[in-house]
């Protein structure tokens, strides 16, 4: 019985340890892509871990892992930059079921050698400088309305000091090897401490209606605003006896009583079975 009591009450002071804290709110579920760009890929694969590194640290966001991303975005045949390529209308951040993207950029890299006569030098020799000038971009985007919630863009910069122009390409080359890595570092930090505290979103709503009626372009559903719709989610369509899907609408308008969409793809009818994607 003593044993009983004593095991119980170390089970009861391993609790807190052991259970997540009730109510503590989930962390909303991020991805991060890049646009292509002339700049060597490999200073963009760079960029894009240093972020997902920094969002990862900053322990306020659930972050796609960078293999899901990349497998995702072959599957489905999306376009670097997060825009979908037909057949599949969808956008990345849909596909990988989270509710904000982050689609980064780097818009200018360069490494120049500036010369000068030095005459304090023997024989009046030639000295040189590397400067260095990072600038990039970063877009925050909620996947379910498909709006940019913060655009930023940050420039980081290094400048050499001066070296003999006797020893130009192995010195310029070291110095790059060495700072782009810190610049690329700074910038993320730089960008990610501007990003605006996010909410958790959840998944879509389960629910399903369906097409009470099509008027022009517009295509009026039973779906509303207590179903948890909301303007710039897409919705899919379904025969109502095979439920194969037939297409795509984009919500346009939420009322109390309906919705009304536009047309994404395929041919809408009347009593069609409708569902967020």
């Amino acid at each position: 019985m003593r044993f009983r009591a004593f095991l119980f009450i170390l089970l009861l002071a391993a609790w807190p340890q052991a259970c997540p804290a009730q109510g503590a709110a989930p962390s909303p579920t991020i991805a991060v892509y890049f646009e292509q760009s002339s700049v060597s890929a490999s200073y963009l694969q760079q960029f894009v871990d240093a972020l997902d590194a920094k969002l990862v640290q900053s322990d306020k966001f659930s972050v796609v892992d960078r293999a899901h991303v990349e497998s995702a975005l072959k599957a489905h045949q999306v376009a670097p930059g997060g825009e979908a390529l037909p057949p599949t209308g969808a956008p990345l951040g849909h596909i990988l079921g989270v509710a904000y993207m982050v689609i980064v950029g780097i818009d200018q890299f360069s490494a120049v050698n500036e010369f000068q006569q030095n005459a304090t030098l023997l024989r009046n020799q030639k000295t040189y400088d590397t400067q260095i000038d990072l600038v990039d971009h970063l877009s925050l985007i909620d996947d379910r309305s498909g709006q940019v919630i913060k655009s930023l863009d940050d420039h980081q910069q290094a400048i050499s000091g001066d070296e003999l122009a006797t020893s130009l390409q192995a010195s310029s080359q070291q110095f790059i090897n060495d700072q782009v890595p810190k610049l690329i570092d700074a910038s993320a930090t730089n960008l990610i401490a501007k990003l605006p505290t996010l909410k958790f979103v959840p998944p879509a709503p389960n629910v399903s209606g369906h097409v009470l009626g099509i008027a022009g372009s517009q295509v009026f559903l039973s779906l509303k605003a207590s179903d948890g719709i909301i303007v710039g989610e897409l919705v899919d369509f379904y025969d109502p006896k095979t439920t194969v899907k037939l297409g795509t609408l984009q919500i346009t308008e939420v009322d109390a009583q309906y919705s009304i969409a536009k047309l994404v793809d395929g041919t809408p009818a009347k009593l069609q079975v409708v569902k967020p994607e």
